[in-house]
């Protein structure tokens, strides 16, 4: 702004116009004394800002344009996709010292990994790729092992063992991590160790296998860069896939956190000590030691702040929520939630794994919550700031719920790294904490929480870039994942009754925990329900799970006329069709012989929850126009197909 006034001032002209040539000769005239000055420092500031702006983006940090970042991924994808399915090690035990420095918004990590060979064939070769978010130093091994490719470019580097590692041999691998801010970035500055609010996790570990993760996964942009469209997993019932997945790994891990001496630090396990460094400074360091009590889902995180503690007990559970002294609105109702859940899952599913659960709160610059061992990771502005009573849906006391759940799918049960993981994990966890919200509140918040789904998942599958999949075979698609499959879940509830559907769960439960387990697939979890299912309703899981089905179901009109005795004969005209989309939303139409409710009610609106209706049973719908007749015991006042949209 001042260069331009000064140059504003340079051309203004008093009285008329006299051309631009007279107003050049004119504007070098002014251009002395303070005008001079004025310019000489704009032009200083604009040099020494951009200067000081180009060394923080450019030179203390990395800054990529978007196409840089496209073409990386490519380039990543074209090199190193060779790599995927080469045999790997699995961690089976993780012991990790993070010290952190919260008001430097810096942290160390040291870490030593137990590598195992759990593949029928021996490695020969390790591939180690580091986290863009932290900076990897210091990898080691405790055998012979030659750096032959180090991709610092694409965070990519390959070790060749001297000795190949054996099946069932293994292998110490020690590294360094070290996150140390350096001035500022052009966008998105680091948040994950903050002055009061720590949260790190798994991806600052170094992957041991090419990562999928990394590909560039938007398909326009991948044709214009010469890739192929991605490649799309097999189905969940493919043979060749069944038979080659393997169980997830299970490790014992150890962290030993250190802190600023005001901290309390968090991380999954059970707290075997805690002390205070008097050496290390003013105020010393304080000191966490944490240890996992059995071999779990292999994960890092640490959490750290001045936290307040509310505890209580349920079923010999010590629980717990770390919270901001400042943000206590919702932690009672965090803790009956945790109460509630851990009383419905130990009676359904089985018995809760620890003796302790936790709830413990991060910073608003990551949303969300997160499940680990233990410890449920949880975003302050998901849950902390504001009281959670407006609202059809106690929203704060199902994502508890649903983390909760996450200590049984996803903790007992660890989904098989095959099409359907999110269908065990996800989509149980989203349909169990429904029925938590359901015993807990009653069935009118759980019908409130089954339409949200269902209109969210609706109204994603027409936006959504990536192609849709079945149930089955979903791997990463929040709105199957979270959204279709509670409504699948619901409907077949709904279908069986609970006591079926927890009963097929508990089974699956019980076949698939444990290291020796079979791998838990999503059609593992499919025939358990299919053996509880009569054949009247195998149709329909059919349509719910393996395909992607869409009925289009409506009362076009209804009469009602009395009967004698004060019933009424209501008549119900019908128009049905139902479609199975392929994976881009071509809808093809199919035969149609479905049973599907009719309802009959004497209120006055057909809600989620229109109360006790007159009539409520299934009739066998076909496709096209029909007619159905109906004698209810008093004069109704609304009829309707599928008034609870279960389909």
């Amino acid at each position: 702004p001042l260069l331009f006034a000064v140059v504003a001032n340079l051309f203004w002209v008093r009285g008329r116009e006299l051309g631009a040539r007279r107003r050049l000769a004119l504007a070098r005239q002014r251009l002395r004394g303070g005008a001079l000055r004025a310019a000489a420092v704009a032009l200083t500031l604009i040099v020494g800002l951009g200067g000081f702006v180009l060394y923080n983006t450019r030179v203390l940090n990395a800054y990529q344009t978007p196409d840089e970042i496209a073409r990386g991924k490519a380039e990543y994808e074209r090199k190193y996709k060779r790599f995927e399915g080469a045999p790997s090690p699995d961690v089976y035990a993780a012991r990790t010292r993070v010290e952190l420095y919260p008001a430097a918004g810096a942290a160390e990590v040291e870490g030593t990994f137990r590598l195992v060979n759990r593949e029928d064939r021996a490695i020969d070769s390790l591939h180690v790729l580091p986290s863009a978010l932290v900076d990897t130093r210091d990898v080691r091994f405790d055998r012979g092992a030659r750096l032959v490719v180090d991709d610092s470019a694409l965070r990519y580097r390959i070790y060749a063992l001297e000795r190949p590692l054996a099946p069932g041999d293994s292998i110490a691998m020690s590294f360094r991590l070290v996150h140390r801010p350096r001035g500022f970035r052009n966008a998105g500055a680091p948040t994950d160790v903050t002055a009061n609010g720590t949260y790190i996790y798994g991806s600052w570990m170094p992957a041991l296998s090419y990562s999928p993760g990394r590909e560039l996964l938007d398909e326009q942009t991948r044709r214009e860069l010469g890739l192929p469209p991605r490649t799309v997993a097999p189905g969940a019932g493919d043979v060749e896939t069944r038979a080659e997945t393997r169980p997830v790994q299970l490790a014992e891990s150890e962290t030993i956190i250190g802190t600023d001496p005001r901290h309390t630090a968090v991380a999954p396990g059970r707290l075997v000590r805690e002390w205070t460094d008097p050496s290390a400074g003013a105020g010393g360091r304080r000191y966490f030691h944490y240890r996992a009590d059995r071999p779990t889902r292999y994960g890092v995180a640490v959490l750290s702040a001045e936290y307040a503690v509310r505890r209580d007990t349920a079923r010999g559970v010590a629980l717990a929520v770390y919270h901001h002294p400042a943000h206590d609105v919702n932690v009672d109702r965090m803790i009956r939630s945790m109460r509630a859940s851990l009383a419905y899952y130990g009676e359904h599913f089985g018995p809760y794994q620890f003796d302790e659960l936790r709830v413990v709160e991060f910073p608003l610059y990551a949303a969300g919550a997160r499940a680990h061992p233990h410890t449920i990771a949880f975003s302050e502005g998901s849950a902390f700031l504001t009281r959670a009573d407006s609202g059809a849906v106690d929203r704060t006391f199902f994502v508890v719920a649903h983390e909760t759940a996450h200590q049984w799918w996803g903790g007992q049960v660890i989904p098989a790294a095959a099409p359907g993981a999110a269908f065990v994990s996800e989509t149980l966890a989203q349909y169990s904490s429904m029925m938590v919200l359901e015993t807990f509140y009653g069935e009118a918040m759980a019908r409130d929480f089954y339409d949200f789904n269902m209109k969210t998942y609706l109204a994603n599958r027409g936006v959504y870039t990536n192609r849709e999949v079945p149930l089955l075979d979903v791997v990463n698609h929040a709105y199957l994942h979270y959204y279709k499959g509670a409504v699948a879940m619901y409907t077949l509830r709904e279908r069986l009754g609970a006591a079926a559907v927890n009963g097929a769960l508990r089974r699956f439960r019980d076949r698939h925990t444990g290291p020796d387990a079979p791998p838990a697939t999503s059609r593992a979890l499919y025939d358990e329900l299919r053996a509880v299912a009569p054949d009247t309703v195998k149709p329909l899981l059919s349509d719910l799970f393996e395909h992607i089905t869409l009925w289009d179901v409506r009362s076009d009109s209804a009469k009602a006329e009395p009967a004698g005795g004060g019933a009424y004969r209501v008549t119900l005209f019908v128009d049905a069709s139902k479609a199975r989309a392929d994976s881009v939303g071509n809808q093809t139409p199919v035969a149609m012989d479905d049973l599907v409710e009719i309802g009959v009610y004497a209120g006055s609106a057909l809600g989620a929850s229109p109360g006790e209706p007159l009539y409520l049973k299934q009739h066998r719908l076909r496709a096209g126009k029909q007619t159905i007749v109906i004698t209810v015991p008093r004069r109704p006042a609304r009829a309707g197909i599928d008034p609870r949209r279960t389909l």
